[in-house]
């Protein structure tokens, strides 16, 4: 094993570790927020964006303000129905199977910022080509990880890389 596979095992035990804190309820709500988050403000940043004509007179900047305003709070918004939620499944005595399912999710999302970084470095350095890679233990699995990613997204991304 190397500092490759090192740094593999830290991101996954690290978002593990996260996951068995908040608990599967608030990790989920927190991924629902983030994506709610970002609908909300790409449907509705322009059509607020002529409330402040008068305000702002530059259309980019004027339509970021308001991708701003909705995304901050639909997602203070959120939080607080997340910490509401939370607070009562931890009073109904769910909280270890939470944690426990927390926990699941925190490997899952592990295992996806890893795909995620290996197809980013894949795809935009020579790094998967280097005797460190081809050295780590978990090289091959990660690559496969990513290429079953590729065969399974909508648009069956056309790379050369071999990862």
């Amino acid at each position: 094993m190397n500092w490759v596979d090192y740094l593999i095992i830290s991101v996954i035990i690290l978002s593990m570790g996260i996951g068995l804190i908040r608990g599967f309820f608030r990790e989920a709500l927190s991924l629902a927020t983030w994506a709610l988050a970002l609908v909300l403000s790409l449907k509705y940043a322009s059509v607020l964006s002529n409330i402040f004509n008068s305000f702002v007179t530059v259309d980019s900047v004027r339509i970021l303000i308001c991708f701003l305003v909705v995304f901050i709070t639909t997602f203070i918004c959120s939080s607080i129905f997340s910490k509401l939620m939370t607070s009562l499944i931890e009073r109904n005595g769910l909280s270890g199977l939470n944690r426990v399912f927390g926990l699941l999710f925190g490997f899952g999302r592990g295992l996806a910022v890893i795909g995620l970084v290996v197809f980013l470095v894949g795809s935009t350095t020579e790094f998967l080509s280097s005797d460190d890679w081809a050295a780590a233990r978990f090289s091959n699995t990660s690559g496969l990880m990513v290429k079953r990613a590729l065969d399974w997204s909508p648009s069956k991304f056309e790379t050369n890389y071999n990862f």
